[in-house]
């Protein structure tokens, strides 16, 4: 009954990878561990009876007409990125909504949770001194700021994995002064 992103471990790529309510579809497995942020504005989280299944199949219980009173799809723009060693991979995401605030929001944004492993690569937004794994913010400049770790030595690939028609994502690279058009290639 809430939007607020989980964050999980990842036991395959050895990281927590955050994940959103409104824009994921993901299952707990029963004993799971988690990581919520409770909105400030609800006093309770209910896992309700009718979320339980027994099956890994996604259901859609958080019903479509809320959905759209919450988030007006046609002004959220969802931006998912990689970061990947072939071995590791890591991700992070950010999110254009016009009625978002540049500061963190309990509701849609998710720190960054780094893995304990120093030889894992991670990707995550910035803004201040706060690292995102989903960071939902206005426009405002156009420009958002990635930042990344890189466990060892190696070839990395940045990757945009969501398309967004009429958008252009350019990653630009300030330490070899390079821009590259997400939208058409890797970098």
């Amino acid at each position: 009954d809430f939007t607020a992103p989980i964050t999980v471990w990842n036991m395959y790529n050895d990281s927590y990878y955050a994940y959103s309510p409104v824009d994921d579809e993901f299952i707990l497995r029963p004993g799971e561990a988690f990581f919520v942020q409770r909105p400030v504005d609800s006093g309770t989280i209910t896992f309700n009876a009718d979320g339980r299944q027994v099956n890994r199949e996604v259901r859609d219980l958080f019903a479509s007409e809320t959905k759209a009173q919450l988030f007006n799809p046609t002004l959220r723009q969802v931006f998912n990125l990689t970061l990947s060693d072939g071995e590791m991979t890591d991700r992070t995401r950010f999110v254009i909504n016009p009625d978002a605030a540049c500061d963190y929001e309990m509701s849609s944004d998710a720190n960054k949770f780094m893995s304990s492993d120093a030889s894992v690569p991670q990707l995550y937004t910035m803004e201040g001194k706060v690292q995102f794994a989903i960071n939902e913010r206005p426009m405002g400049d156009g420009v958002v700021i990635l930042g990344a770790y890189f466990g060892h030595k190696g070839i990395y690939t940045i990757a945009l994995n969501t398309k967004v028609e009429g958008m252009s994502v350019v990653l630009v690279d300030k330490l070899n002064g390079k821009e590259t058009d997400l939208m058409s290639e890797e970098y």
